[in-house]
């Protein structure tokens, strides 16, 4: 894209934009200015050896000065490193060499001051971050928690572990497999190991799928540095299959059968809708306890909490108004309200309407969309026509329903205000 700009790595280069498929001889296709403005973080950090620790960034860094001791220090007494070496290839990683060695049921903390990028860009707010001594992985301890294995066109599939442990591991040496659904033993496709070390605390998720851009694209990633990319793995059956979590050794972690029926009946298209978990500790493969993915987050959420997370029952301050009266003149403040709801089970679609005084239909703001376990919807003053509905008192009617027949309605009042100059 930029050929001034030697820094920025894969930001840097795009699929040619050629009729032809490739401007061979003279200038490119997509050639224009791209200077490399962002800083550089900390991506992850793990263990190579017992007195060595591996840090990636997510920026080429300067190799002129990232090998200076100094900028590294570990906390709990254990200070600078005796070197630091840059690996060549891409100058993103860096091995530190202590004098001792780290020790077991310690969480020690490193911080990274002075470096920077190859375009000069100073070290970013993620500076720091935790490392430890990592624990022995055991059956369950980590659980599958959310896949998508019927992506959208030119999508890819992607599979998410959850550790409900409260220990410590490196995973690195994980291997995720298709199974076979007759014959559960064969092994159809299975990923290869992580390059690096990746240490995983609890309560953290971590993503694999074959091409990480494309999840970037296609989904909200909370937490990039959880998403993890594996060129050799499974592509998933649409209808059924079965996914296996195990270590390098065969040591199975954790395994799913599931079925395209346990997706929620009433969405239309289920390309691209990711299966999530309900409860971390229910049984992986009671079908109760696996949702389609809400509307609201965009079908899927790679990294981070479940939207269909929670298993119990609804009251009435489960839908809420805030403000509860607002003023949309776009002076910024209360120019909307939020409606916003908070269940704890899964699976329930909604429609919201709101009317006026005299019981007349203004706005029909949400038509039977999926919802996850807590979200919020935006009301702007307007009403069917998009234009600025007269202020007064309104109601708010939300009615919400599931496969299972349960039906639940509120009325919420709110009002339209205006400021008076």
């Amino acid at each position: 894209v930029d050929a001034n700009n030697p820094c920025t790595g894969e930001g840097n280069w795009m699929e040619s934009e050629n009729d032809n498929g490739g401007t061979p001889g003279v200038k490119n296709s997509v050639a224009k200015g791209n200077a490399d403005e962002s800083l550089p973080n900390i991506l992850r950090v793990g263990l190579v050896n017992n007195n060595t620790l591996g840090i990636t960034f997510t920026e080429t860094l300067d190799s002129a000065i990232v090998t200076n001791p100094n900028f590294y220090l570990v906390n709990n007494g254990v200070g600078n490193p005796v070197s630091a070496k840059a690996e060549q290839f891409g100058f993103t990683r860096v091995l530190l060499q202590f004098a001792q060695p780290f020790q077991d049921g310690i969480i020690y903390t490193i911080k990274v001051n002075g470096i920077s990028d190859c375009a000069g860009n100073p070290i970013g707010m993620y500076d720091t971050a935790r490392f430890a001594v990592p624990d022995t992985m055991n059956r369950e301890d980590l659980v599958i928690n959310e896949i998508l294995f019927n992506p959208r066109t030119a999508g890819v599939d992607y599979l998410e572990i959850y550790n409900r442990s409260q220990k410590i591991f490196d995973v690195s040496k994980i291997v995720i497999e298709e199974r076979d659904v007759v014959e559960t033993s064969k092994i159809l496709e299975a990923s290869d190991t992580l390059t690096e070390p990746q240490l995983m605390f609890p309560g953290e998720y971590l993503v694999f799928t074959s091409n990480r851009q494309n999840i970037l694209k296609e989904y909200h990633v909370k937490n990039l540095q959880w998403l993890m990319e594996s060129r050799k793995f499974p592509n998933y059956p649409d209808n059924e299959g079965i996914a296996v979590v195990k270590l390098y050794n065969g040591i199975t972690i954790d395994s799913l059968y599931y079925s395209d029926s346990w997706q929620y009946a009433l969405i239309d298209d289920v390309n691209g809708v990711a299966l999530e978990r309900i409860d971390f500790n229910k049984p992986t493969n009671d079908h109760s306890n696996w949702h389609s993915a809400a509307s609201d987050v965009g079908f899927g959420t790679p990294t981070s909490l479940n939207s269909q997370f929670y298993s119990t029952g609804i009251d009435e301050d489960a839908i809420t108004i805030e403000p509860e009266v607002f003023t949309p003149d776009n002076d910024g403040i209360k120019d909307f309200t939020l409606i916003q709801y908070r269940f704890e089970e899964a699976g329930y679609q909604a429609s919201i309407r709101i009317f006026d005084a005299v019981g007349r239909e203004i706005k029909y703001l949400v038509r039977a969309e999926l919802l996850g376990a807590e979200g919020e919807f935006q009301w702007d003053g307007t009403d069917n026509d998009n234009q600025k509905a007269r202020t007064g008192i309104y109601t708010v009617f939300v009615e919400i329903f599931n496969l299972q027949g349960k039906v639940k309605r509120f009325k919420k009042n709110v009002v339209l205000g205006a400021r008076l100059d």
